[in-house]
């Protein structure tokens, strides 16, 4: 699963992003051989007073679906030195995870919001706690990797 940051000060990276989760799948796919089950999910999330935050594409074994859903996605919205990381998280736990061994890749440039990075109303970011959102993570059965990138 990518969870992609997807406001306008990614707007510089988004194209790169795109190709990168290309790259990423392809080689997974590669990896796994003939008749590996493989499926892909994205999350784009934006801040917490933006428009289609966040934008899901669940699980799904076809490539050619995540290529449109990548191509329809651009960077906008945004516009402070926070974004809503935690809904985005809280969006990718929610899906339809099947799988033992579990990847999510987290691609972002910005912290989530809290106290310590801005002056936003309370009720504006009382969505996904960090401790509600990684509680779903838990999971004795399931191995996760987590990677944060760019």
């Amino acid at each position: 699963c990518f969870v992609i940051d997807c406001t306008a000060s990614m707007a510089p990276y988004i194209k790169e992003v795109k190709r990168k989760i290309r790259e990423v799948a392809n080689f997974i796919l590669g990896k796994m051989g003939v008749g590996a089950s493989v499926r892909f999910a994205i999350v784009g999330y934006r801040d917490v007073d933006d428009d289609e935050h966040p934008v899901v594409l669940d699980f799904t074994a076809d490539t050619s679906e995540c290529e449109q859903f990548l191509a329809g996605t651009r960077a906008h919205g945004g516009g402070n030195l926070c974004e809503d990381v935690l809904e985005g998280l809280d969006a990718a736990s929610k899906l339809e995870w099947r799988a033992k061994h579990r990847i999510l890749v987290l691609i972002s440039q910005k912290p989530n919001h809290g106290r310590r990075f801005h002056d936003f109303p309370p009720e504006l970011t009382a969505g996904a706690r960090p401790e509600k959102v990684f509680d779903l993570y838990r999971d004795t059965d399931r191995q996760w990797e987590f990677t944060d990138t760019l």
